[in-house]
């Protein structure tokens, strides 16, 4: 009983830090591997549009890959994955996904330079609509871009 109030305390802890917008970035232990946590736009034009949408980005230095996972979304849509990287100097598509009848969509690709991609902002968009935003101050520290 003990270990599963425990569960639920961190678990309740780690969803108020992503939902109130504390950004959790960074790399994975010892590896080569980073994340960006994505939380739900509060700036746009319909901020409720996902209100409890949640994201996470996994971003593979070595390689290159990344993989989005996205919750709380409306099914049966096409959500684009999008980067505003420096070094791209604007906003750049990177992958596409469908969300399916769970409401959750996974996007997966591959930077063709991965320093391009590490030290910008990533954003999910529906249509015409940003919902989902990494922190301004989120960036992943990739040793070869450093």
């Amino acid at each position: 009983m003990m270990k599963k109030a425990v569960f639920f305390v961190v678990l309740a802890f780690g969803l108020s830090l992503v939902l109130t917008g504390v950004g959790i970035c960074g790399m994975v232990g010892n590896s080569d591997v980073g994340q960006w946590y994505l939380v739900t736009e509060t700036d746009g034009v319909n901020p409720n549009l996902y209100s409890d949408a949640v994201g996470k980005i996994t971003f593979n230095c070595s390689t290159g890959q990344f993989v989005l996972r996205a919750h709380a979304l409306e099914a049966g849509r096409t959500f684009t994955l999008k980067s505003n990287s420096i070094a791209l100097g604007d906003e750049v598509a990177v992958g596409n996904g469908e969300s399916g009848n769970g409401n959750n969509v996974l996007i997966t690709g591959t930077a063709e330079n991965v320093c391009d991609l590490t030290d910008g902002r990533w954003n999910l968009w529906d249509g015409g609509t940003k919902f989902l935003r990494s922190l301004p101050d989120d960036k992943i520290h990739c040793p070869q871009c450093q």
